[in-house]
């Protein structure tokens, strides 16, 4: 593929995952206007979250296996028009039912976007997969931040954040024409029959690819859930500033993408991982030690934030150039699991919070850590036996 080609496609990819950030981050702040709208209570409306989970955990579970058949180009611009009607909708929607069905909708086009994205990314920078998709992914975080910014923005000006959904809806929507114009046809699509996709679910290395995300994420959106509330509970911080913990976790991610981004094009992708999964079990011995501590606790959030950064791209990418029979339906399984491990964990670990205390709380990090690592350990040996 043309240079010229190659670098649109990722300016364009980065510009859909900023979006993306923007719409997943801006849910929460404009959770009041919406229930005001559909006439529900919060905790009601706070079904959202559930319609937009199913959806994009629907999607991801057979877009893998229609981009190895189609290609990216129809798949983007599906999931693009897909994501933005749907948050458009939840947004004027007059009753809670409806706005339940597009937000499931827009979960369907979000999570076509984000493997079909991961996957055509990966293809396109065949000899930099790790550094590209880990530049990626940080405009996902960039655009988490840039999100609630515009909505409290939106709230002193107008009463209302919804005006950030519609940004995020609304960049979506301009990007699909430009998607169907530059990205060529069946771009990145492979021939594959049953056999092939069989032989990959039968596969030790992808199983192993897929406890680590499935607990990376989990442990990972577990952090990044709770920490404030861990902090009110064995500190003495106000929340104010616990929250403020919370984005420097989020900040920490992001920052530590885009330093993977400049490491990925000098290392190996396995030693990127391996080197991220040390600091991330340094923070979360940090996080056990720390119980109490504002200082330490701080940092352990901070040094988590910068380990766990490049594990699921950089986890992706090298996933993608294991599996080339079959490049699409394998990272669509992975984040699959990743979204399963995300709406498990953090749960298990808000319960064991309340229930037996903060060391379980930070237990949990410190054993996911682990476990990622024997993962880890896993696909180091079977990436071995397939080389």
């Amino acid at each position: 593929m043309k240079r010229a080609t190659s670098q649109g496609l990722m300016v364009l990819s980065c510009a859909s995952f900023l979006a993306l950030g923007i719409v997943t981050a801006s849910v929460g702040p404009a959770l009041s206007d919406l229930a005001q709208q559909t006439n529900s209570d919060l905790t009601a409306v706070g079904s959202l979250f559930t319609a937009l989970f199913w959806g994009s955990l629907a999607a991801q579970g057979v877009t893998g296996l229609l981009l190895d058949r189609l290609g990216p180009r129809g798949l983007l611009v599906a999931g693009l028009s897909v994501l933005g009607l749907g948050v458009l909708g939840m947004t004027l929607s007059g009753s809670l039912l409806l706005a339940v069905g597009c937000a499931a909708l827009a979960g369907l086009g979000h999570g076509t976007v984000d493997v079909t994205s991961n996957v055509m990314i990966s293809d396109v920078f065949p000899q930099r997969r790790a550094a590209a998709l880990n530049w990626l992914n940080m405009f996902y975080g960039v655009g988490a931040f840039v999100g609630p910014a515009v909505a409290g923005v939106a709230l002193r000006l107008w009463g209302k954040a919804v005006p950030a959904l519609w940004l995020g809806a609304g960049l979506e929507l301009l990007l699909a024409p430009v998607f169907l114009l530059l990205v060529p046809a069946r771009q990145g699509a492979v021939e594959k029959g049953e056999r092939a996709h069989k032989e990959l679910l039968l596969s030790p290395l992808l199983w192993s690819f897929g406890v680590l995300l499935l607990v990376y994420v989990g442990v990972e959106n577990g952090v990044g859930g709770w920490v404030s509330t861990y902090l009110g509970e064995t500190t003495t911080m106000v929340a104010a500033d616990a929250a403020l913990v919370t984005s420097l976790f989020w900040l920490a991610l992001t920052v530590g993408r885009f330093l993977a981004t400049l490491l990925g094009v000098r290392v190996k992708a396995v030693v990127l991982l391996g080197g991220s999964l040390s600091i991330a079990l340094l923070g979360a011995l940090l996080f056990v030690a720390g119980q109490g501590h504002v200082g330490l606790s701080v940092a352990a959030v901070i040094v988590l934030g910068l380990g766990f950064a490049p594990i699921f791209p950089t986890a992706v990418a090298m996933a993608t150039a294991a599996f080339r029979q079959a490049p699409g339906a394998a990272p669509s399984v992975l984040v699959a699991l990743g979204s399963v491990g995300g709406m498990v964990l953090p749960w298990l670990q808000g319960v064991l919070l309340l229930k037996l205390g903060a060391l379980a709380c930070t237990l949990v990090t410190l054993g996911g850590v682990l476990l990622m690592g024997g993962c880890f350990v896993l696909v180091w040996i079977w990436n071995r036996k397939l080389a």
